[in-house]
C-alpha cells in the first residue's frame, strides 16, 4: 500500500515557503538591490505565491473522476498502460517522492496522467503547468486539480523564479507526486525534442536537501496517441498562423473535440533514474561546470528513456511509409510491402509494439488506413490495376506528426542515408560519413534528442547496421560501401529529406532581396507562406518542409553558424559562410551535382 504524502494546507505551505529563512535572506538582498522597501518585496513575493500556488482539493478530483469519464470513454479509446509501470510508480513513491517526467504532445496530457493515477488508487499528482493556462475560471479548476503555474521564462522576473523553485522544493520534500514535461511546450512536430533544464535542475537541488533515506525518482513517461486532438491547430500553426492565445473563448471553441473519436492512448513509464545517481557521491566537492553537464546528461538520459518505451502505433508505421517520397498517390501492394519491411525494422530494433502491429501488420494497416481516410489525410481510389491511395497535400504535415513519434528508430540509418547521398556513386568507406554525420547532427541539435554520450562514430555504425539489415547497402571486406538497393536507401533518406529541405530552404530563401522579415521567426512565416513558389522550383520536394516551427530552428542554427548576421534590424546573408552550407545542404538532399541555389525573385535566377 502507498498511502501517499499528508496533504498540507495551502495557507501551511505559505507559510513554509515565504518565511523559510533562504526566502527571507532573499526578500532582504532584493529590496536592498532595487531601492525598493522590504515590505513592498514581501507583498510582491506573496503575489507570487498566489500566482504559482495550487489549491489542492481532493474532493473536486473525485467529481472531476465522473465528469471526465465520457473523455476517456467516449471520445478516446481508454488507455493502455501495463501493471508493471504502475508498479515503477508505486515503488518509486515508497522510496520517497515521485516525479513523472514526461514527453507533452497534447494539453489532454495533464488529464490523462491524473486520470489513470486516480484509478490505480494513487494521489494525483501536482502538475507544472504554463502561466498561459491560468485562465480564470478555468484555473480555479486546474489549481484545485494540482497544477500549479510557471512563467514560460525568469528573465527579468527574479521574484517570481525565487518563489517557485523555493515552492517546487516544498512539494518534493513533502513526498507530493510532482509532473512535469520535460519538452517545455507541446511538440508541433511529433519529434522528440531537446530536453529544458530548467525544472529539472530545480528537482536535482531539492534532492541535495532531500532526508537520508528519502529518494526523489524520475520517472520518464511516454504518451503515444492513435491521433492527437490539436491535430488541425498544428497543422495551422506550423502553415504560418499566429498561436492562438487561451481564453475562455479558445476553450469553449474547444468542446468540438468531445464530437469526435481518437482511438485508444498509450501510456509507458520508462527505467527510473534516480536523483541521487545524477548527483553522485561527489556532488558537494564538484565544481560548478561539472554539476551542469551532470544536469545536461540526465536531460538527454530522460528523453532518451522516453523514446525507447514510446509504443509504435499503426498510425505512426502507416505514416511512416506514406511519407518516405514525395509521391502523390501509392499503389495499396506498394503500401503493404513497405510496411512489412518498416515493421520488421521495428522489430529489429526492439521497438515497443502494440500486438496489433507487431503480430497481424495487415490488420494494423487496415485499420490506420481507415482512420487517416476519415479524418481526411488520404484517398483511395479503385482502379483496374488495383486501389491506389493518395495523401491529401495540405494534409503531409499532419502524417508528419505520426511520423515523428517513432523517428528516432531511424534518426541514425537517416543521418548515414544523407551523408551517402552526397557521395560518389561508385561508393564510399565508412571513414567518409563520419564528418558529415557529425555536422548535420550539430546542425539539427534543436531536432535530435540523443542519448548522453552519442558520438558521430556510434551514428555511422548504428545506421550502417540498420542500413545492411534493411537490404539497402552492401559493404565489402575492404570496407566499401555500396548502394544494394536505391529504393529501400530511398526511402529511408525520404524520412529525413523534409528536414533536410526545410535547412536548405532557410539557407536559400533568406537570401532573396525581394523579401525582408526581421528575425527568424519571420523569416519562417515568410517561407511557409511560399510554399506552392518554392515547390514549383524542386528546391523542396515535400510540403512538410515549410513547417514554421522547422525553419524558424533552421533560421536560428545557420545565424548560430555565422551565415547571417543582423544589418539595420533584418537578416543579411554572408556568402563565404552561407554559399558552401547551402552547396553541402543541396548535396544532401538532392545528390553531388552542382546545385542551382537561385530562389524567386533572385536577379541572378
Amino acid at each position: 500500500t502507498v498511502r501517499g504524502p499528508t496533504i498540507v494546507g495551502r495557507q501551511t505551505l505559505r507559510t513554509q515557503v515565504l518565511d523559510a529563512p533562504p526566502m527571507k535572506r532573499f526578500a532582504e538582498e532584493h529590496a536592498a538591490q532595487t531601492g525598493q522597501s522590504l515590505a513592498a518585496v514581501r507583498s510582491q513575493m506573496d503575489k507570487e505565491f498566489d500566482k504559482i500556488a495550487a489549491d489542492f482539493r481532493f474532493g473536486l478530483i473525485r467529481f472531476m473522476s465522473y465528469a471526465m469519464k465520457p473523455l476517456w470513454s467516449r471520445v478516446y479509446s481508454g488507455y493502455d498502460i501495463p501493471d508493471e509501470d504502475l508498479d515503477r510508480i508505486r515503488s518509486a513513491m515508497r522510496d520517497g517522492t515521485a516525479v513523472v517526467v514526461s514527453c507533452h504532445k497534447s494539453h489532454f496530457d495533464y488529464l490523462l496522467l491524473s486520470w489513470i493515477f486516480y484509478y490505480a488508487n494513487l494521489i494525483t499528482p501536482h502538475i507544472v503547468a504554463g502561466i498561459n493556462l491560468a485562465i480564470w475560471p478555468v484555473s480555479k479548476l486546474l489549481r484545485s486539480a494540482g497544477a500549479f503555474f510557471i512563467e514560460r521564462s525568469f528573465s527579468g522576473k527574479p521574484v517570481h523564479a525565487a518563489v517557485f523553485k523555493r515552492y517546487l522544493r516544498e512539494l518534493l520534500l513533502h513526498g507530493y507526486t510532482v509532473e512535469f514535461f520535460i519538452e517545455g511546450g507541446r511538440t508541433r512536430t511529433g519529434r522528440l525534442l531537446p530536453a529544458k533544464l530548467g525544472v529539472l535542475e530545480m528537482v536535482i537541488d531539492a534532492a541535495r536537501h532531500a532526508p537520508r533515506g528519502h529518494e526523489i525518482t524520475l520517472l520518464p513517461v511516454a504518451i503515444s496517441y492513435e491521433q492527437v486532438a490539436e491535430e488541425r491547430s498544428y497543422q495551422s500553426e506550423l502553415g504560418g498562423a499566429d498561436k492562438r492565445k487561451e481564453d475562455v473563448r479558445e476553450l469553449i471553441r474547444a468542446r468540438s473535440v468531445l464530437r469526435n473519436r481518437y482511438g485508444r492512448v498509450f501510456v509507458r513509464v520508462g527505467e527510473p533514474l534516480r536523483a541521487s545517481e545524477v548527483l553522485g557521491p561527489d556532488d558537494a566537492t564538484v565544481d560548478e561546470a561539472t554539476r551542469q553537464a551532470r544536469l545536461r546528461d540526465a536531460g538527454d538520459e530522460l528523453v532518451h528513456r522516453i523514446g525507447q518505451v514510446v509504443t509504435v502505433l499503426p498510425t505512426s508505421v502507416l505514416a511512416v511509409a506514406l511519407l518516405a517520397d514525395d509521391r502523390a498517390a501509392m499503389p495499396d501492394t506498394e503500401l503493404a510491402d513497405r510496411t512489412d519491411r518498416l515493421v520488421a525494422w521495428l522489430g529489429r530494433r526492439s521497438a515497443a509494439m502494440t500486438p496489433l502491429v507487431g503480430q497481424h501488420p495487415d490488420a494494423a494497416r487496415s485499420r490506420a488506413l481507415g482512420r487517416f481516410e476519415q479524418a481526411g489525410h488520404v484517398r483511395s481510389h479503385d482502379t483496374d490495376a488495383g486501389r491506389i491511395w493518395e495523401v491529401v497535400v495540405d494534409r503531409r504535415v499532419v502524417l508528419d506528426f505520426h511520423k515523428n513519434q517513432i523517428m528516432h528508430h531511424f534518426t541514425a540509418a537517416g543521418l548515414v542515408a544523407a551523408a551517402l547521398r552526397a557521395m560518389p556513386e561508385e561508393g564510399c568507406v565508412r571513414a567518409d560519413l563520419v564528418e558529415p554525420v557529425a555536422r548535420l547532427t550539430a546542425l539539427w541539435v534543436r531536432e535530435l534528442a540523443l542519448p548522453p554520450g552519442t558520438t558521430a562514430d556510434g551514428l555511422v555504425d548504428e545506421g550502417l547496421r540498420d542500413l545492411a539489415a534493411h537490404g539497402a547497402i552492401q559493404r565489402d571486406d575492404a570496407g566499401g560501401i555500396t548502394i544494394e538497393d536505391t529504393r529501400r536507401i530511398g526511402e529511408i533518406h525520404g524520412l529525413v529529406r523534409g528536414l533536410l529541405e526545410s535547412y536548405l530552404l532557410a539557407a536559400q530563401g533568406v537570401r532573396d532581396p525581394g523579401l525582408t522579415a526581421v528575425d527568424a521567426k519571420g523569416w519562417g512565416k515568410v517561407l511557409a507562406g511560399r510554399r506552392e513558389a518554392l515547390l514549383e522550383t524542386g528546391l523542396a520536394t515535400r510540403p512538410e518542409a515549410f513547417a514554421t516551427v522547422t525553419l524558424v530552428h533552421a533560421v536560428k542554427e545557420l545565424t548560430a553558424l555565422g551565415a547571417f548576421t543582423t544589418q539595420g534590424g533584418h537578416l543579411v546573408p554572408v556568402p563565404e559562410v552561407l554559399d558552401p552550407l547551402a552547396a553541402w545542404l543541396h548535396a544532401m538532399t538532392h545528390g553531388p551535382a552542382a546545385p542551382d541555389v537561385s530562389v524567386p525573385g533572385d536577379p541572378a535566377a
